[in-house]
């Protein structure tokens, strides 16, 4: 769905910025609504700072791969049994 939405705004954009190649300077509306959400992007990127944010990325990417790689509790269960059990 995020693929189809930047495709076609790629699109939108690309139109937008050939007709005022063209001489056409007319303000868009999806172009000045997205252009208004990405400068709040980088504002606030900007207020907690590129080295912060790079950190808690780091530390969620990574609690993401511990969790999914932790065994769930019946293969930690079935492994620990004897073999007299099974």
């Amino acid at each position: 769905m995020l693929l189809a939405l930047a495709g076609g705004y790629a699109i939108w954009y690309g139109r937008w910025e050939l007709s005022v190649y063209g001489g056409d300077f007319g303000i868009d509306p999806v172009v000045d609504v997205v252009e208004t959400v990405r400068l709040r992007i980088v504002q606030a990127i900007e207020s907690i700072g590129g080295g912060l944010l790079s950190a808690v990325v780091a530390v969620v990417v990574v609690a993401a791969i511990v969790l999914t790689r932790r065994p769930s509790t019946d293969t930690a269960d079935a492994s620990h049994r004897s073999s007299d059990d099974r």
